[in-house]
């Protein structure tokens, strides 16, 4: 659990560059790694000599924020985590993205959240391994209107969606 992901332009590229190292040392230690910082929904990969042609390692979870920071909808995420019982793997099992339109409640005078998305069903993925997000950065290549979906729930259904 940190602050600022690895992959992020406000991270110190030497620090990145270690902790990159690291990751992939203890890739089988290492049950998820969870961040903030960015406001917005999306996830970091790691591969095997930082090249996305080789292996993937691991998954980065970076979690959207309950903050309108910048003109966005507060959102939340609750992760299912392989238990704590006898031969647990503590690895991310799924995820439930939830959300609240600011505009309505604000013109309702109701903050209410509601179920935004589940990772698996929403992205058609396996499992959350390295390999189905791999997976699913292969098919965002071809498939335009996965993509969209992906950058809908990046920016938390902004209507005011950046160009690109």
């Amino acid at each position: 659990l940190s602050h600022i992901p690895s992959g992020d332009s406000y991270c110190l590229k030497a620090w990145a560059a270690n902790y990159y190292q690291l990751v992939n040392r203890f890739e089988n230690t290492l049950a998820a790694q969870f961040f903030g910082h960015t406001h917005n929904d999306h996830f970091y990969m790691y591969y095997d000599d930082a090249n996305p042609k080789n292996r993937a390692t691991h998954v980065a979870f970076v979690a959207p924020s309950l903050t309108t920071y910048s003109d966005l909808n507060p959102a939340y995420r609750v992760y299912t985590i392989d238990g704590n019982y006898e031969g647990s793997t503590f690895t991310v099992l799924d995820e439930d993205n939830y959300w609240v339109n600011i505009t309505e409640a604000n013109l309702k005078g109701e903050l209410k959240f509601e179920l935004e998305y589940n990772k698996k069903k929403t992205f058609g993925l396996k499992d959350m391994s390295p390999e189905s997000f791999n997976d699913l950065l292969q098919r965002m290549l071809t498939d335009e209107s996965l993509l969209d979906k992906y950058i809908t729930y990046f920016y938390r259904n902004n209507v005011q969606l950046p160009s690109c």
